[in-house]
């Protein structure tokens, strides 16, 4: 009984910590919702396309917030939804709904881990104001479960996903590995033709000096995983893309380990 009581109180007092956390990060993320961030830039980018300019142009210097960084394809997106009433709104509405389905999803999985793997997702309701299109894309992530179409697509928005192909590779999914870096690479082509000689990298991938070595360690671990099937390879991709990611986005990229392994 006593035993019983406990459990019954720690899931309370679980879901109440979350509660307050939830509501931490959405009112941090309120809080510098005023700031030029990336839901302001993508409009932007696509007012630049439609003039004939460069969509990779830095459009305010000394402000790399409003730097276009993905695909054309999603610029062209814009380009239609800069003709609906409130556009930005309704991408921060649709980020929204994103970043709940992730946290529902994780906190779905089989035991403490879904709770665990919840709780390291709630950043992105404190990102939901600015909008970041990796919301979007880890919610068609977390949908697909990393298949090759969805991590194709992700990788023409950010680059790292590709690194979820590592788990192919253990697997020995040479077709799905083909499709995916097939489909980034296609989406990717007509930035030759769209001013991406323009880009300028952010300072963050340069001037942080642990980036690299802990970027190099954590792929050679998964990539030495992968040469020998291990089935810890998802586990330590999962692991591997927080860790190696600049600017210390993407703790919630975690879920890509506990969705392969209960995927069967």
């Amino acid at each position: 009984m006593i035993v019983n009581v406990l459990l019954q109180a720690s899931r309370w007092i679980a879901s109440i910590v979350a509660i307050l956390a939830a509501l931490i990060f959405i009112g941090l993320g309120i809080q510098n919702a005023g700031r030029p961030e990336d839901v302001y830039g993508y409009p932007m980018a696509a007012e630049r396309l439609v003039h004939g300019e460069s969509i990779y142009a830095d459009p305010r210097p000394q402000d790399d917030r409003l730097t276009y960084r993905h695909a054309p394809w999603l610029a062209w997106l814009w380009v239609g939804l800069n003709r609906l009433p409130a556009p930005v709104l309704l991408w921060q509405l649709a980020s929204l709904a994103a970043a709940v389905f992730v946290i529902v999803s994780l906190a779905r999985l089989r035991g403490h881990a879904g709770l665990l793997l919840a709780a390291l997702a709630l950043p992105l309701l404190g990102a939901v104001p600015h909008a970041n299109v990796g919301i979007l894309m880890t919610a068609l992530l977390v949908w697909r479960r990393a298949d090759p179409w969805s991590v194709g697509i992700a990788a023409s928005l950010k680059i790292y996903p590709l690194l979820l192909c590592v788990g192919y590779i253990a697997e020995r999914r040479w077709r799905d590995l083909a499709t995916a870096v097939g489909l980034a690479g296609l989406l990717w082509l007509p930035a030759l033709w769209s001013g991406i000689g323009d880009w300028v990298p952010p300072p963050g991938l340069q001037s942080h000096p642990l980036f690299p070595v802990a970027a190099a360690v954590t792929v050679g671990i998964s990539l030495l995983l992968a040469l020998r099937r291990s089935r810890w390879t998802w586990l330590a991709v999962g692991a591997a893309l927080p860790v190696s990611i600049p600017h210390y986005v993407g703790i919630e990229y975690i879920w890509a380990a506990a969705r392969r392994l209960t995927r069967h």
